[in-house]
């Protein structure tokens, strides 16, 4: 008898599992489509008129999967086919403005390059990483995150620029190149976070300025003032996103690669910051409960996204890089998200709420407390449903 229940309660939750896996593809799917009947042409989202943005680009990457093959280059294309010409032009692309945001649209080309072998996706590919190699550097050899912003390293930039440039190499670079390509995402990932760490809160800044000269940065740290969501979830991403491309998916148990080093202990240092009802996370992560901060859904997705992505391709061979529970951490904020922050119209189109629509340093924008609250909570910000959707995929 004692046998029988065992095997019951098993076959039960076995099948409480598959229905909520099952939960899980069916939110994506929704949400992926309510998304493009808001968007119906891929450049329309996140703008009025046609732009090459890192939003759109990161969204469009997510529904990678979601949709089917055809489907998805099809509306790719309307992205890219609209921002690049019969040349091979990026249109509205300045070499010399250095924006590493410029990079990250460049994600989509791959898939498309391979499925419709057009060259120009090729030549855009070419152009965004000829821009990784003349970028201009700080004293230590980090990338500006742009022109306009001289000798800053943002954590935002990270993710627009590194996988790509990754990527890239791991498709047609030789063997060392690519090795080469690595060491170098590696260096720059430790120079960043090596000037970005707070030494009380052990989380990342926001940016560090190498020249010590702007005025959010402190005059002897080059730092800015507050550990910002959003930029812990990039760099969050990047992390893995860079991990899962170096090793085909598959961490080696007891690899000593320091990403893996930066990444646990990052995971490590954000669970307790979690909001124990909702389990997300706030705007200003240094400042959490106090007053005036509030649950944002761009960081929390992000975080999602990297602690499943990360359970998944650390389990390998007995090893792991993320600890295995921590895909249920991963889980129990996508749930968060949906009992709390997500809501259906009368048309059935799911929204996600409470999302940061932008920050960033400048002399203009001081990097405070107070200015990272100032900034307007929309709906539906591409970088909150980019992070959600690849989230739910690890989940599917």
């Amino acid at each position: 008898m004692k046998k029988h229940l065992i095997i019951i309660a098993l076959l039960c939750a076995a099948t409480a599992g598959y229905a909520q896996k099952n939960n899980y593809k069916r939110l994506g799917r929704q949400f992926v489509k309510s998304e493009m009947q808001r968007y119906p042409i891929a450049w329309t989202i996140d703008a009025t008129k046609p732009k090459w943005n890192y939003t759109q680009g990161l969204e469009i990457l997510s529904m990678q999967g979601w949709l089917s093959d055809k489907k998805w280059v099809r509306y790719a294309q309307t992205y890219a086919d609209t921002l690049i010409d019969e040349s091979g032009r990026i249109k509205g692309f300045k070499m010399k403005d250095f924006k590493l945001d410029a990079v990250n649209s460049g994600k989509i080309l791959f898939r498309l390059y391979d499925r419709t072998h057009d060259q120009r996706y090729k030549i855009a590919m070419d152009t965004l990483y000829a821009q990784i190699l003349r970028q201009p550097r700080t004293p230590e050899g980090g990338m500006w995150h742009k022109t306009i912003y001289p000798n800053q390293m943002w954590l935002d930039g990270q993710y627009m620029s590194l996988p790509f440039y990754l990527e890239y190499m791991k498709r047609y670079g030789t063997k060392a190149e690519y090795d080469e390509a690595y060491a170098f995402c590696v260096g720059q990932i430790k120079l960043v976070t090596d000037h970005t760490l707070c030494p009380d809160c052990h989380l990342y800044h926001h940016a560090w300025d190498a020249s010590h000269q702007m005025g959010w940065a402190d005059p002897q740290t080059g730092r800015s003032a507050h550990v910002w969501g959003r930029a812990e979830g990039w760099l969050m991403m990047t992390l893995v996103d860079l991990l899962s491309i170096r090793y085909n998916d598959h961490v080696p148990a007891g690899t000593a690669d320091p990403l893996v080093r930066i990444t646990t202990q990052l995971t490590d240092r954000l669970l307790p910051l979690q909001d124990p009802a909702t389990k997300t996370w706030q705007q200003v992560l240094d400042c959490t409960g106090r007053e005036g901060n509030y649950q944002e859904m761009t960081c929390s997705a992000m975080f999602a996204y990297a602690m499943l992505k990360g359970s998944r391709i650390g389990a390998y061979q007995g090893g792991q890089y993320v600890l295995r529970e921590y895909r249920q951490k991963g889980r129990e904020v996508i749930d968060g998200i949906f009992a709390n922050y997500v809501s259906t119209d009368s048309q059935g189109l799911l929204s996600l709420h409470n999302c940061c629509s932008v920050a960033g340093l400048s002399d203009t924008r001081d990097g405070s407390y107070e200015y990272y609250l100032s900034e307007k909570i929309i709906d539906n910000d591409p970088k909150g449903l980019g992070p959600l959707f690849m989230a739910l995929w690890e989940l599917r």
